[in-house]
């Protein structure tokens, strides 16, 4: 059965469905979309790689509080201990503190500062981390920094 109407004279009949005519296909079609597409690539690798990587960072700042907050109060601790009994601890205090953020195997530990001042121990560290997306546009690392201060009060 074939339906012609008013509206659609002048098309063949295989040229309609259900009485609605059907575009014909151009050799154009999709060109459009492949330019759209090729000029948002870069935009979305680049936020994707700020969402990776700035996850990344955050992982590494993480990563570096943990540390040196633990180096602190190991350094804390045994100057705490030598203070006590009347004698100085800072140098049992940065040993103790090197030793506590060495031992907590933070990979890529970078940057590692120790500074005892009379009760104060202080520990500054840096952790690098490599990037994961935004490697393609020349960074190559991201770095997270803490700094972290434990002071013995007495009671």
């Amino acid at each position: 059965m074939t339906i012609h109407s008013s509206r659609n004279q002048g098309l063949h009949p295989s040229h309609l469905r259900c009485g609605v005519p059907v575009p014909r296909r151009s050799e154009d079609r999709g060109v459009s979309l492949s330019v759209l597409v090729t000029m948002m690539l870069p935009v979305l690798l680049v936020a994707a790689g700020v969402a990776v990587d700035g996850a990344e960072r955050a992982r590494a700042t993480r990563v570096a509080h943990t540390v040196a907050a633990e180096a602190a109060r190991a350094g804390c601790e045994e100057g705490s201990a030598a203070q006590l009994v009347g004698q100085d601890g800072s140098g049992a205090a940065r040993a103790a503190a090197e030793l506590s953020a060495r031992a907590a195997k933070a990979d890529r530990l970078s940057q590692l500062v120790i500074t005892v001042d009379g009760d104060a121990v202080s520990v500054v560290t840096e952790v690098t981390r490599p990037t994961r997306l935004l490697a393609l546009i020349g960074l190559t690392e991201v770095h997270g920094q803490a700094s972290e201060v434990c002071t013995l009060v007495a009671r």
